[in-house]
């Protein structure tokens, strides 16, 4: 019993990731690449533990937190269609709008 709490696939440590996942938000002057970076990282772990994260998980708490600024693209993103609402092809996306923005 006491050695399946500490397996690193416990479910304390797949509530944890899933809470890391969850509560990961962009930080103020932070790029899209890094905060991209935190949460892939996050998805992975939760996959390493047999729990993936959906697409539309991962693309919703990509784009959920992203400044005003991004309101538009966000709004086109979500007009998709599901075979395209995939979180390596909707962060291109932001990152090529971040680019636009910074010029």
């Amino acid at each position: 019993m006491l050695k399946s709490d500490f397996q690193p696939d416990s479910r304390a440590k797949v509530m944890a990731l899933k809470h890391e996942f969850f509560s990961t938000v962009i930080e103020p002057d932070e790029s899209i690449g890094l905060y991209a970076s935190k949460l892939s990282r996050v998805i992975e772990q939760l996959r390493e533990v047999g729990h993936p994260v959906e697409d539309l998980d991962q693309c919703f708490q990509l784009l959920s937190y992203l400044l005003t600024e991004y309101e538009n693209i966000v709004e086109s993103v979500y007009r998709w269609k599901d075979k395209d609402f995939k979180f390596p092809k909707v962060l291109e996306e932001i990152l090529a709008e971040e680019a636009r923005l910074r010029q």
